[in-house]
């Protein structure tokens, strides 16, 4: 238990990391959206890209490790026990489901896109686009939720 309390303070320093990402989407996604010029509207969707990955990969990874590392040391937890700490098994189960949409719809559908914006031509990304911004607004949804309940636990009986 000597590290617990460092272990939780990073696990909320994570939970900021990856509620940063859900505060640069909607800006950048902004920016986007209001560039008519197909160079910089496709270089605004590279720094979309790289940001919105680099705050979503600190922040899950981070989550995710620290979370299996407080569940494993507090002896009040456990993984998907559904007797006690109802709050936490809402989580885990978000998190997996948040996981399953990253590995099955994001990382895929990203992929595709920057392919697409690496090829020389002139390319038609406002499907894969639109499939990346509402996959991503998904998750971070889900992660807005499972932080309010992390928040919450406390005051509910």
């Amino acid at each position: 238990m000597t590290y617990y309390q460092t272990i939780v303070t990073l696990h909320i320093i994570f939970a900021g990391i990856w509620i940063a990402g859900f505060i640069a989407h909607p800006v950048l996604k902004s920016l986007i959206n209001k560039e008519n010029e197909l160079n910089k509207k496709i270089n605004n969707i590279k720094i979309y890209m790289k940001v919105v990955n680099l705050f979503g990969m600190i922040g899950a990874t981070g989550i995710l490790l620290s979370g299996v590392i407080i569940t494993l040391i507090n002896p009040g937890y456990n993984f998907f026990e559904f007797t006690s700490n109802h709050w936490l098994v809402s989580k885990q189960f978000l998190m997996l489901f948040i996981l399953i949409i990253l590995f099955v719809k994001l990382i895929p559908t990203a992929k595709s896109l920057r392919i697409l914006l690496d090829e020389n031509t002139d390319p038609d990304f406002s499907e894969l686009l639109n499939k990346l911004f509402k996959q991503t607004t998904s998750i971070n949804i889900l992660v807005i939720l499972n932080f309010l309940m992390a928040l919450s636990h406390r005051f509910m009986g």
